[in-house]
């Protein structure tokens, strides 16, 4: 029995496209961890994206409020600023998991060769 890098037997299953975990990843928030079989990483993307587009969607009601003062208006457009750069963060970062998931699917850890340290001075 062989495992891959991410833990998972060998043989079971097709292994992803990288570039095809990448795009489902763009369109639907955690589509390309489904795609390799991490179900808690699409939950935990899914779920960050969603809540980082509910703040900028709750902030931009707070800025069209009439009755804010310049200083108030101000920071409500910052607190929305600030969720967009999260969203952007969590999809990069969203797609590059993907990405690299994909690519190490395939690759089989017990090829790794055991490193054996040794003393210096060549005692035991």
């Amino acid at each position: 029995m062989q495992y891959s890098a991410a833990g998972k037997e060998q043989g079971q299953g097709q292994a992803v496209n990288p570039g095809r975990a990448m795009l489902h990843s763009l369109i639907v928030p955690g589509w390309g961890q489904l795609d390799n079989g991490s179900r808690k990483k699409a939950a935990l993307f899914f779920a960050a994206e969603l809540f980082f587009v509910g703040g900028y969607v709750y902030e931009s009601s707070l800025v069209r409020k009439s009755d804010l003062t310049q200083y108030e208006r101000e920071a409500y457009r910052t607190d929305r600023n600030t969720f967009v750069i999260y969203w952007f963060l969590a999809k990069v970062l969203d797609i590059t998991d993907a990405y690299v998931d994909a690519q190490l699917a395939r690759f089989d850890v017990r090829d790794i060769t055991p490193v054996e340290l040794k003393p210096k001075d060549g005692t035991e």
